[in-house]
């Protein structure tokens, strides 16, 4: 019998899209690319009005890789996953100053320990947190007060790989990545939380991806967006759908059309350069011209915001749900960080995951020589808080999180 598990993992701030309610069946928003106004680049302060400073601490026990990869915030706390190489990834806890707590669980082979981390999910409800071992097929979790390893669930290798999970409800979701080419094979799968032997398996392939299954996809189908146990986005990469999973089930939600998003024959195109040039398994499709992998959500009640990946670059969009018109834009523009008159100074702070408050920016380990001198020459705007400390970081710092408040919250 399986153990009992739930966990959810991480994604952030984006902007402007397009189109009717009406465009594809059963879903609620169908959004067209191809009809968007492109506009200069909004401003942060459009839709933030405030910003937190979050420099975390640097110690032997602390001390993280270059790459934040998603962080979860609970009341005064927050949850950062570290996915470093060297270590297997880790998931350490902070306080909203940046004063580190605890980090949970660590690299090995004895019970509470994993082999190589995906990703992490707080279930706050339960005062627990789950992170994802894809290496060895399992989920562990431990009490989210005082990190105590509590079980492992070990998942059916059978069925692929799980990189991310969200509990919803009184249920657990996670992706599925299956390595076998089977129409029937699901993106996605849940369990009863009280009763995880009773399982449902939700979006096919066969008719969500047009049957293309292949190592390719591995990792791609992802959460963009938890909303605590309330409900949660899921979408693939190479797929222009998104689904909101809620604890009833899972619904349409938004149907992205463009000439220009990734379709079969690109992503078959996809698959055969990732298996001559690097073999398979390679996750890299920069090299195809077309929109994919939609990340930084977030929606309030008048906008849809979000940003699509074309070739090596990102691009913004954002929706008007009342006028059903849709902006593009290259990027927005963090006055709230940087001052305007300095925008070679906007890659001090990069937009990496949103929740239902704000936009979490952080500057990478080997940013921060760039983020310390653009505070020393003034480029930082003058009211931004701990800009004394900014201008005196080391330069093997941990990353500094800048968390940017909404004027109107997420719904």
């Amino acid at each position: 019998m399986k153990k009992k598990i739930i966990v959810l993992t991480a994604l952030i701030a984006g902007l402007y899209s397009c189109q009717s309610l009406s465009g594809r069946d059963g879903f609620l928003y169908t959004i067209n690319l191809d009809r968007a106004e492109t506009i200069d680049s909004p401003l942060a302060s459009e839709l933030c009005d405030e910003v937190q400073t979050i420099i975390l601490e640097t110690s032997e026990n602390s001390f993280m890789s270059d790459m934040i990869m998603t962080l979860s915030r609970v009341n005064d706390r927050l949850y950062v996953f570290d996915r470093s190489p060297q270590t297997g990834g880790s998931v350490l806890e902070f306080d909203t100053n940046g004063r580190f707590i605890k980090r949970f669980g660590r690299r090995g082979r004895e019970p509470g320990e994993y082999n190589n981390l995906s990703g992490f999910a707080v279930d706050q409800a339960n005062g627990l947190i789950y992170l994802s071992d894809n290496m060895a097929g399992q989920i562990l979790s431990y009490d989210l007060d005082s990190g105590q390893y509590i079980e492992t669930l070990s998942l059916d290798r059978n069925e692929g790989i799980v990189m991310t999970i969200a509990p919803v409800g009184d249920l657990i979701y996670s992706d599925l990545n299956s390595m076998a080419f089977d129409e029937s094979n699901s993106m996605l799968k849940s369990w009863s939380r009280n009763d995880p032997t009773i399982e449902n398996y939700y979006l096919p392939i066969g008719k969500h991806l047009e049957g293309w299954n292949n190592v390719s996809v591995v990792g791609n189908s992802q959460f963009i967006y938890r909303s605590g146990n309330e409900y949660a986005l899921f979408s693939n990469k190479y797929s222009p759908e998104v689904f909101k999973v809620t604890p009833e089930g899972v619904e349409n939600y938004i149907y992205i059309e463009s000439k220009d998003f990734v379709n079969k024959k690109d992503r078959e195109a996809i698959s055969a350069q990732r298996n001559a040039d690097t073999g398979p398994g390679s996750s890299s499709s920069g090299f195809i011209d077309r929109f994919t992998g939609m990340r930084d959500y977030f929606e309030t009640e008048k906008f849809i915001s979000f940003m699509l990946l074309r070739g090596n670059s990102l691009k913004m969009f954002r929706y008007d749900k009342k006028n059903k018109t849709t902006q593009a834009t290259n990027s927005l523009y963090n006055d709230l960080i940087v001052k305007q008159e300095y925008p070679e100074a906007q890659g001090v702070a990069v937009p990496f995951y949103t929740d239902r408050e704000g936009i979490y920016y952080y500057t990478r380990t080997r940013m921060i020589p760039r983020l310390r001198t653009a505070a020393q020459e003034g480029m930082l705007v003058d009211n931004l808080d701990r800009l004394d400390e900014l201008k005196q970081l080391p330069d093997d710092a941990n990353p500094v999180i800048f968390y940017l408040k909404f004027k109107e919250p997420m719904r």
